[in-house]
């Protein structure tokens, strides 16, 4: 988490550095997190969170997967990469959906 907080009238944001530090802020307060809902999904009755739809468009969350130029062709890169990629697909055939 960032130094603190901001505090505006009775509104408080803070910053986490991950989703799922956010998630156990969350959890553990009185506050909302704005992460994807595969994560949340996942987590729900664990952290016994509440799941609810924003009453606006959130859009798109992107994601990007940066290497270096040289690990192009290196086979730990490329196991990696494709297993980023394979776990990232919302639609995964090796999981029965929920």
């Amino acid at each position: 988490m960032q130094s603190g907080g901001r505090r505006c009238g009775s509104v408080a944001a803070i910053v986490a550095p991950s989703y799922l530090q956010a998630l156990h802020i969350a959890a553990e307060t009185d506050l909302v997190a704005f992460v994807p809902s595969r994560l949340a999904s996942l987590l729900v009755h664990r952290l016994n969170l509440m799941i609810v739809k924003p009453p606006f468009n959130p859009g798109v969350d992107e994601q990007f997967l940066f290497y270096p130029a040289t690990a192009q062709r290196d086979r730990g890169s490329l196991w990696f990469r494709s297993l980023m990629m394979k776990i990232s697909k919302p639609d995964r055939p090796d999981r029965p959906r929920r």
